[in-house]
């Protein structure tokens, strides 16, 4: 995939790594997601392959890997989508799942995270695109901790309204935000796996700022069919919880039994498992959620 950027700003053009004249820039957002984009190394997520500058016309090229079965699911419609299987959800969830914590652990918030921004390679595996909206924090404390850190608090409109956490709706009744808005897209993968499930929203209405509203009063329901598992749906109100100091950490979504319940993922989750706690240990030592109850040879 090739896409194209105009020019709005040399320093930001210089950090993305394309050398230019004075007088050439490049939008900030367009490059962010370059400059993002150029440290990324993961199965799971999709990967920079070169730029290219074409001066004389007055474009930014940026070449991406081709992926070659597109979207996992097109959420263009708030209801009605045909639903996917619970096992081939499953399988999805894990890939992106490795490749947000990947993205965390470097301390990236992707920010609009849906189902049409999971692709598909032809040997099935899941990858996250689209790093427009994404944001990169830099030399900042422990991301658990919400005290200021100088940081500006953003609450923006960035992402998909249907995907959208609680605390970043543009809504009076929107709970505090965190300085670091890592939380929104564990509630944003949440919301995916809930349209995944049942081709449809967790919360829609007939206006954006009503939806706004929807979501941060609104209880979390799940659709009678099709069927899913107790265990799901539990793990989709601990993602969805709507204060982001209670919301789902990444230590809690794998202890999760549903992620258990298939035989073949066992050893993907324990990978996972390991690279949480080895993160940990790293960063700020353990933490009441940080290790399953669950023990790596029991998976």
């Amino acid at each position: 995939r090739t896409s194209v950027f105009d020019r709005t700003s040399q320093e930001i053009r210089k950090s993305s790594g394309v050398v230019t004249s004075e007088q050439e820039q490049v939008p900030f957002a367009d490059v962010n997601e370059i400059s993002i984009m150029k440290i990324l190394d993961h199965p799971n997520v999709v990967k920079m392959r070169s730029i290219f500058d074409d001066v004389e016309n007055d474009r930014l090229y940026i070449v991406v890997e081709f992926v070659a079965c597109g979207p996992v699911m097109s959420s263009s419609r708030l209801t009605g989508a045909q639903p996917l299987r619970e096992d081939r959800v499953r399988e999805i969830f894990v890939d992106v799942f490795a490749g947000l914590q990947y993205l965390h652990y470097n301390g990236i918030v992707h920010r609009d995270l849906k189902p049409d921004n999971l692709l598909k390679a032809g040997d099935q595996t899941v990858k996250i695109s689209n790093f427009g909206a994404a944001r990169l924090y830099e030399d900042v404390p422990d991301k658990s901790n919400d005290e200021d850190t100088g940081l500006p608090n953003y609450r923006t409109t960035v992402g998909t309204p249907a995907f959208t956490a609680p605390e970043l709706c543009l809504s009076e009744k929107s709970p505090p935000a965190p300085v670091q808005s890592f939380a929104a897209d564990i509630w944003s993968l949440g919301a995916t796996l809930y349209y995944m499930l049942y081709g449809r929203a967790p919360y829609f209405a007939k206006s954006v700022f009503e939806m706004y509203d929807a979501i941060c009063t609104q209880p979390l329901e799940f659709p009678e069919l099709p069927k899913t598992s107790r265990h799901v749906r539990d793990l989709m109100s601990d993602m969805m919880e709507r204060l982001p100091e209670k919301r789902a950490t990444f230590e809690r979504i794998l202890c999760s039994p549903w992620l258990r319940e298939d035989a073949e993922l066992r050893e993907r989750v324990a990978e996972l498992i390991q690279i949480a706690k080895q993160h940990e240990r790293q960063s700020h030592g353990s933490r009441d959620d940080a290790s399953c109850n669950v023990r790596t040879n029991e998976l």
